[in-house]
């Protein structure tokens, strides 16, 4: 497996866990908060999108040096370099994801329209974001797996 290929795989699973526990608690928020959903400020999620951040900073530098480590135990050297394959499995990922994100963003400003406040608005994008980024590194392993 590639240097790159062990990289996609960290930060896909790091972004299904982190995001998969602030998730959840933007849902125990919801659920938890009267109908009128614009009684949800800002600020009482904000810090879970602080959190969020922090988390994954830590999860990504730990990875990456564990990746690192491992590559320099077992391979004696980390190789880094793309080459036309990497190029082309990140752009081809990159493409399919686009597309969700284009239209998690058009979904967003339809719920915009409809009188949603910045809760729904804030996680509705957000939620575009990551999906269209989980998509992009589930395409990227195939195409790695599949030899492209």
């Amino acid at each position: 497996m590639s240097f790159h290929e062990k990289r996609i795989w960290a930060m896909l699973a790091a972004n299904v866990l982190v995001y998969g526990w602030y998730f959840k608690i933007m849902v125990n928020i919801a659920v938890s908060t009267p109908n009128d959903e614009n009684s949800i400020s800002v600020s009482d999620f904000a810090p879970y999108l602080v959190a969020v951040i922090i988390a994954l900073i830590v999860v990504a530098i730990v990875s990456h040096i564990a990746i690192a480590v491992h590559s320099i135990q077992s391979e004696g050297d980390i190789d880094e370099t793309e080459d036309e394959r990497d190029t082309l499995i990140k752009l081809r990922g990159e493409n399919k994801s686009g597309a969700i994100l284009g239209l998690g963003v058009v979904i967003t400003i339809g719920m915009i329209l409809m009188g949603n406040g910045p809760f729904v608005t804030a996680n509705a994008l957000l939620a575009a974001l990551i999906l269209s980024e989980t998509v992009a590194g589930i395409f990227k392993l195939v195409d790695y797996r599949r030899s492209f």
